[in-house]
Parts: structure tokens; C-alpha cells; sequence
């Protein structure tokens, strides 16, 4: 990973905004992994998504997330799915490389008054 991934994956991210991430490392997209040597993906560090279909609308519709969710579906997918060797996610059959191998999702609101989860 050191030596196949963080070179691509670093430069296209300081491609796309080099203030922001004027020297990625590891932990950008392994947060705390990094420290306890376990890199455990997806990371429930980084953002969480939405991937309910009012969710997934928001973020296309949002000008705010419409510039990096276009890097992420031009740029990070296929270029971790290609280091990988893994195909890019397809929609129609629901595989390959895709946002939830990095993200975690987020968890619906419980209605109010409803069950909480027990552990």
C-alpha cells in the first residue's frame, strides 16, 4: 500500500486541492488505524453517507459535496479499484470497488418513541 497506493492516491488528492491535503498520509483514509498498525477498512472516521435514495439525491443536488463527489467517482474509485484489481462498483450488479469500501454508512434516525438497539 505504501509504495503502490499512496503515491497515486497522495497525488490525485493534492491534485484535486492542495491546500487541503498538501501532504497526504496514511491516516486520510485509515484515521486511528494508522496508529494501531490495523488500517481496518471501511473507516468509520470519514464521513459517513447517506445511500438512501434521498440521500444520494442530496449529495448530487448539493453544490457544496458536487465537487468532491465527482473526484470520488472519477478519480478515487476506479483508480483504488484498478490498484486493487478490483472492478470499479457497478450498480446493476451491486460489486466492485466502491464508497462503502472506505465509508460506513449512515444510520437511519430511530422515529421518535421507537426501540432503541440493545447491545
Amino acid at each position: 500500500m505504501k509504495s503502490t497506493v499512496m503515491p497515486k492516491m497522495g497525488d490525485a488528492f493534492h491534485t484535486f486541492d492542495a491546500k487541503k491535503y498538501a501532504e497526504p498520509k496514511c491516516v486520510l483514509c485509515h484515521g486511528g488505524g494508522v496508529a494501531d498498525g490495523t488500517f481496518t477498512m471501511p473507516n468509520p472516521d470519514l464521513p459517513k453517507l447517506d445511500v438512501t435514495p434521498a440521500g444520494i439525491k442530496k449529495l448530487h443536488t448539493d453544490p457544496k459535496k458536487k465537487k468532491i463527489l465527482e473526484f470520488m467517482g472519477k478519480v478515487v474509485v476506479p483508480t483504488m479499484a484498478d490498484l486493487l484489481g478490483e472492478p470499479p462498483f457497478d450498480m446493476k450488479t451491486m460489486t466492485g470497488f466502491g464508497c462503502l469500501n472506505c465509508h460506513t454508512k449512515k444510520e437511519p434516525k430511530a422515529a421518535p418513541g421507537a426501540p432503541t438497539k440493545t447491545p
